[in-house]
């Protein structure tokens, strides 16, 4: 344990307090913040931090979560107790589930991950020592989702469900992958497995666990929060791993919250992209997954940063759409439409698997009309970049050869010729013009029809 001077930093920079069991970690935290923050001490053990903090009371202890002598919750724990004014920043390289969890309960304010920027971190720890929650933009969707319901249990693990603990850890695999969403034939193709050996992992999964049907065990796994919490080969969270995987998802997913139907795409010229991707091509990633309640917090704010660069392409927006509450609420009504089968919500990936902007499969109806709605956004920083064009041409391989719809109708303002472009190089084709067909940005507008066909469809 080592502790320095305890006046504030130059220019009244925060006081912090480095926790880390590894002093090269540390001293390179300190170099790499320089005088951006005032270092005031340094702990490498649970009993040396909770002494030290309570003698120099920082403004902002970074911790890492795995310490000798019980770990950094009990570091929190024990100073919360007792100083409940000092904050604390955890700083790992764990980004597991049960980690994170436990840290944030005992009362941390944040939690970011070793990979940050400096910049970044500076700012962090600027920001937790003003009052505010600070997370990693891969963990803010997942704590979200993880205090979003009654709280679980203290110390939640991966194993904590009595109902899970029967399973084999393939069975734990292909439950999770039906979790998220996947058909049976992308979980074979994920776990290189036949799809009759998924059949019966899913068989002796919904006699163990005494359901009836997959519908049910979706549900079953959404009510557990499973995509987020469980994961038998590591940690999930939103627009993470799937990102890195071939499309998936089709009619009967956990249920995810989208704005009303969208009319379609609607963006134009250096507009937000309303519309589609490429088609997958052997080999290519999926740019887009189902969307889920934990992405509200990434979608909110996104949606605030261009919410002037897509209102000309967007319908009359109230100001609490724009808001976390708001957002939670269009993703639980898009996935309630989802669980219906009249919906298909997504979000488009960019390449590092960031939620750049959202998709939807809108009024799915079946019988003799088999067709559906299409609409999309890319945000601003996105635009240009071809993911309206991957996600759309993803999108429509779900449609066609996983919900075996035959047609797809898409909008399109007179003026958006980006969208237009985007349709036409996913193979739509126009056939009309309807006079004042949707209210954009405060007023019926005339729109173009476009519509894809499944050439292929039986």
């Amino acid at each position: 344990m080592t502790a320095a001077g305890t006046g504030p930093g130059p220019g009244g920079a925060p006081r912090v307090v480095l926790v880390d069991d590894h002093g090269l970690f540390r001293s390179g935290v300190r170099a790499e913040l320089g005088r951006q923050v005032n270092v005031v001490g340094e702990a490498d053990d649970v009993r040396p931090a909770i002494d030290l903090i309570g003698e120099v009371l920082p403004d902002v202890v970074l911790l890492d979560v795995h310490l000798p002598g019980g770990g950094g919750q009990a570091v929190v724990q024990a100073i919360r107790a007792s100083h409940p004014e000092v904050r604390f920043l955890a700083l790992s390289a764990s980004d597991a589930p049960e980690d994170v969890i436990a840290v944030i309960r005992a009362g941390a304010r944040g939690y970011v991950t070793k990979t940050i920027s400096t910049g970044d971190l500076a700012d962090a720890v600027r920001r937790v020592a003003a009052g505010d929650a600070v997370f990693s933009h891969r963990l803010a969707g997942f704590v979200l989702d993880a205090f979003a319901a009654t709280p679980p249990p203290e110390d939640v693990k991966p194993s904590f469900d009595p109902e899970l603990d029967q399973l084999t850890s393939r069975e734990r695999e292909v439950l999770r992958l039906i979790a998220q969403g996947y058909t049976y034939k992308e979980i074979a193709r994920e776990l290189y497995i036949s799809v009759k050996t998924v059949e019966s992992h899913v068989s002796s999964v919904l006699r163990k666990l005494q359901l009836s049907t997959r519908h049910q065990l979706t549900r079953w796994a959404a009510e557990r929060r499973l995509a987020q919490l469980f994961y038998p080969n590591g940690p999930w969270f939103p627009g993470w791993a799937t990102a890195a995987r071939p499309g998936r998802s089709r009619s009967r997913r956990v249920p995810h919250p989208d704005p009303a139907p969208r009319p379609g795409p609607r963006p134009g010229p250096g507009r937000p992209r309303y519309g589609h991707a490429p088609a997958c091509e052997h080999g290519r990633v999926s740019t887009t997954r189902l969307v889920t309640v934990g992405d509200a917090l990434v979608l909110a704010e996104l949606l605030r940063v261009n919410r002037d660069f897509l209102a000309p392409w967007e319908p009359p927006r109230s100001d609490n759409y724009f808001t976390l509450d708001g957002q939670r609420a269009v993703i639980l009504d898009a996935l309630a439409r989802y669980e219906r089968g009249t919906a298909l919500p997504r979000v488009i990936l960019a390449d590092s698997g960031r939620v750049a902007g959202r998709i939807t499969l809108s009024g799915i109806v079946r019988g003799a009309f088999q067709s559906c709605s299409l609409g999309y956004w890319v945000s601003a920083a996105d635009n240009g970049r071809g993911l309206a064009t991957a996600a759309v041409g993803d999108i429509i391989r779900v449609a066609f050869d996983e919900l075996r719809l035959h047609r797809i109708q898409a909008e399109t303002l007179l003026d958006n010729v980006r969208s237009q472009r985007v349709l036409e190089r996913n193979g739509f084709a126009r056939f009309g013009m309807a006079p004042q067909y949707l209210n954009i940005a405060g007023k019926w507008q005339d729109h173009l029809l476009y519509q894809r066909l499944n050439n292929g469809y039986a």
